[in-house]
């Protein structure tokens, strides 16, 4: 089994009108206990999912990661205070692409111990 994070995770959005910028919705973990991460995956990322499927599991990377990809982190707070987009992706595929791969290789996977009470009825 492959215990690493799929790239596919990391890629960005594509521009539509309303964020004509690229970016990478994110939520900052750090001194976080684990069951409020699982909590706010549930609540800001399942409930907002249009299949509701829950987070089963995460990959964390400290934000010097990010940086070092020439890429930045916007602490925007919406819809949680926690979450942060990444942004600055660059127009060409193939270097959007290498980026996102250089995140996946540095995150860390992390597995959902328990099963949300709500993925029995999914």
């Amino acid at each position: 089994m492959n215990q690493r994070v799929k790239v596919q995770a990391f890629k960005p959005t594509n521009p539509t009108p309303e964020r004509p910028e690229r970016q990478l919705s994110v939520y900052r973990t750090d001194n976080c206990p684990e069951d409020e991460i699982w909590s706010i995956a549930d609540e800001y990322v399942t409930k907002l999912l249009p299949n509701k499927k829950p987070v089963l599991a995460r990959g964390e990377f400290k934000c010097k990661v990010v940086l070092e990809q020439d890429l930045v982190v916007d602490p925007d707070g919406i819809p949680h205070p926690r979450h942060s987009n990444i942004v600055n992706w660059p127009e060409d595929e193939s270097l959007r692409e290498a980026k996102a791969l250089e995140l996946s290789i540095k995150a860390q996977l992390h597995l959902r111990e328990e099963t949300p009470p709500y993925f029995e009825n999914f």
